[in-house]
């Protein structure tokens, strides 16, 4: 199941995953071949929001953050047709994803958040849009804590700051991959 929370913590049902993969998200309503097509339009969640996806594995162990966020990763490029990519450092720092919607002008930055006990900060404690922006600048200048990034992460996020110069917006949201054992 894929739904979103809005910021009046409304939780409104988007998709449905498609037994054999993770994404493949659409509408809830039609066919499964439908609902496999058709893409989850982000532009419909407006401020904050949390996307709740419940993903069955069978090693809970590997369940470290980074599991996380390539499940994540697959999610959003699948659900959404966008191109998605993380910038961090070494250590782990930094924006988990970033995807570029041309269409809408806007930055997707979805934060993720990882748990087999269902234990989640609360997103408006997060202060997820300062801390995107501190990290796409870190980044823009070749280092994410004082740890040096990949040349291809600092050009990308010199790239995703001329674009918020030009006028997209950048919208952070956070998203909630809650692990079950199969």
């Amino acid at each position: 199941m894929t739904r979103y929370v809005d910021a009046n913590g409304n939780a409104i049902e988007v998709g449905n995953v498609i037994p054999g993969g993770l994404g493949n998200t659409g509408p809830a309503t039609g066919s499964a071949e439908a609902i496999a097509r058709a893409p989850l339009n982000l532009s419909q969640v407006s401020g904050e929001a949390s996307f709740v996806t419940r993903v069955s594995m069978s090693n809970l162990a590997r369940n470290d953050g980074k599991l996380g966020e390539a499940l994540a990763l697959d999610l959003m490029q699948s659900s959404t047709g966008l191109s998605f990519r993380s910038i961090q450092n070494n250590s782990g720092h930094g924006v988990d994803l970033l995807g570029i919607d041309d269409a809408n002008m806007v930055i997707w930055a979805p934060e993720v958040k990882s748990s087999i006990n269902g234990a989640f900060p609360d997103p408006s404690t997060l202060n997820l849009l300062q801390q995107t922006q501190d990290w796409i600048r870190e980044a823009a200048g070749g280092k994410i804590t004082n740890q040096t990034i990949s040349a291809q992460d600092q050009a990308y996020a010199f790239r995703v700051q001329q674009l918020l110069a030009a006028g997209y917006q950048l919208k952070p949201n956070c998203l909630r991959n809650q692990s079950e054992a199969l």
